[in-house]
């Protein structure tokens, strides 16, 4: 299909426009995925597509997120198969995502609980 192609930096993972997808998979003429032309998406080799995306770099973003925050247990697979491979390259790859999305998680989680405390105090300030 012409817009499915390979992930940049992780081998396993396609990134495409979902009519294509579509036609990949023999769903050329369904209304679903016709009436989203300019739609991106991605499919993980061993895992799923859940997302619609408004561009390619969004598709390649959210496919690593989900591999990282998602299905960890999935990312550690593919970090244990490099390993097995003595893949260095795809090792260094997946470590570095894999930290670059936790410590995302991390930081998002870490202000909400600010904004949070926050909130609660101006509201007892105010009430």
């Amino acid at each position: 299909m012409p817009s499915i192609k390979p992930h940049p930096a992780f081998p396993f993972i396609e990134i495409g426009r979902l009519v294509d997808f579509a036609r990949r998979g023999g769903y050329a003429d369904d209304p679903r995925f016709i009436a989203h032309p300019d739609e991106w998406t991605f499919r993980i080799e061993g895992g799923h597509v859940s997302y619609l995306c408004r561009s390619e770099q969004d598709a390649r973003q959210q496919a690593e997120r989900t591999l990282f925050l998602h299905t960890p247990e999935l990312a550690e697979q593919y970090l244990q198969a490099a390993r097995r491979d003595q893949d260095l390259e795809l090792m260094t790859r997946l470590a570095n995502a894999g930290g670059y999305w936790r410590g995302r998680s991390e930081e998002r989680a870490t202000l909400s609980r600010h904004v949070t405390a926050a909130i609660q105090l101006l509201q007892r300030a105010g009430g």
